[in-house]
């Protein structure tokens, strides 16, 4: 029997051929971010992702709908989809962050941190 090829199952292949060489650095995102993007977007173009890269231990991927709520069911398809690979966690939706305060943003050199932040309107 022939297996079907779906825009799910080709990013997971590219997934597992690929994640042994991802760095687990904060080089990730220069090295491999656009080529995630782009491979998430042939799923659905709404899709937005987000790397989980400890210094030790199991590395994540959340797959987001980004606030796009007919994204959703799609997000839902390919996390079930997603094969086990071995030292990796795949979730789908960003879980609530109880304390923002602890959160800090690193865009290149530029350190974004919520105590120092302060939005008009």
């Amino acid at each position: 029997m022939m297996k079907v090829s779906t825009p799910q199952s080709e990013f997971w292949e590219w997934f597992e051929a690929n994640q042994s060489e991802f760095p687990v650095t904060e080089e990730f995102h220069d090295a491999y971010g656009q080529e995630l993007y782009e491979r998430l977007n042939r799923v659905h173009q709404d899709l937005a992702y987000e790397i989980l890269i400890p210094g030790e231990g199991e590395k994540g991927l959340i797959i987001s709908a980004d606030g796009v709520r007919n994204t959703i069911p799609h997000v839902e398809e390919l996390v079930q989809a997603a094969p086990k690979v071995e030292g990796w966690r795949f979730t789908a939706f960003r879980p609530r962050m109880d304390d923002y305060t602890r959160f800090t943003l690193r865009f290149q050199d530029i350190e974004f941190n919520p105590e120092e932040l302060w939005c008009y309107s």
